[in-house]
């Protein structure tokens, strides 16, 4: 977030082309750090591949807390629009 300039805001409201969208809390990226995936194995990822981009949680390292359907509904691909709020 540093590299683009967010370093203030409370939340990250991120929208899919779907218009599906999801609050992530500033708290969940530090806690977390949550990844922002372009690519797969080297690979861009393509639409029909969550792609253009996809939010991932590091839930195989924390699944006890991170496996609930809370954080599942926070797992949000084709990304195509961030704001901090």
């Amino acid at each position: 977030m540093a590299h683009v300039g967010a370093s203030t805001g409370t939340a990250l409201r991120i929208t899919a082309v779907d218009d599906y969208n999801v609050t992530i809390p500033w708290g969940d990226m530090a806690r977390w750090g949550i990844v922002l995936a372009h690519s797969r194995d080297g690979h861009r990822l393509q639409r029909s591949q969550w792609g253009p981009l996809f939010v991932i949680y590091p839930r195989d390292d924390s699944p006890r807390e991170l496996g609930t359907p809370m954080t599942e509904a926070k797992f949000i691909w084709q990304v195509n629009r961030i704001d901090v709020q």
